[in-house]
């Protein structure tokens, strides 16, 4: 199922997105947390197909749970999308991210929550900063850019865009709130790691 829908989002993002990447060379294959910028519907399903082949196998992400209510879209996804409602079950939605990091998954979460709506970098949530932290694993910041213009919020339909994606390094939560401490020196360790983290997103884009 992994290959042959690499093989069709592929496809589809090439002729109507053009997508460049960068910085994938640098991506390991377990253990570490994806945390790109979300403006568009296309976002995940770009990063799914600009990440590496061999890690595309391994590469799970976190959603609002709202979008999967659709069956066919639920089918569709439902092997490589861990549901999240901040409202309800979110304990259940961090211990299922846990589970596949500690067998040398990758996750893909979006620390802002949910899209933008002005496609400007929003705050972010500190999921991602306790997962870190108390799994000792690395955080990679990664900048999507392109999407907000092919499919904003408000649009229906897509339209044909170029995009982009810049993968970081990995950081640890210690680094992370280093830098963000510099932001803000009065922060608590989440929040540092949250501030730091949205820094180097920043820096990328």
């Amino acid at each position: 199922f992994t290959t042959a829908w690499s093989w069709f989002v592929g496809l589809i993002f090439g002729i109507f997105f053009r997508p460049k990447v960068y910085g994938r060379e640098g991506l390991g294959d377990q253990g570490y947390i994806l945390c790109p910028n979300h403006v568009s519907f296309l976002d995940g399903f770009l990063l799914f197909r600009a990440a590496p082949a061999v890690l595309r196998h391994h590469l799970f992400f976190m959603g609002y749970s709202k979008y999967f209510e659709s069956p066919v879209v639920r089918s569709l996804v439902r092997m490589r999308v861990i549901p999240v409602n901040s409202a309800r079950f979110l304990v259940d939605s961090m211990l299922a991210a846990a589970y596949v990091l500690r067998r040398g998954g990758v996750m893909s979460i979006f620390p802002e929550g949910s899209r933008s709506v002005t496609g400007k970098l929003m705050e972010f949530k500190k999921g991602v900063a306790i997962l870190a932290k108390e799994l000792d694993i690395k955080l990679v910041p990664v900048f999507i850019d392109g999407t907000y213009e092919a499919w904003p919020p408000a649009a229906r339909f897509p339209r044909p865009h170029p995009t982009r994606v810049v993968f970081g390094r990995g950081f640890s939560a210690a680094e992370l709130k280093e830098i963000g401490l510099t932001i803000k020196p009065e922060a608590q360790d989440y929040e540092a790691i949250t501030l730091g983290l949205r820094e180097e997103v920043l820096r990328l884009g």
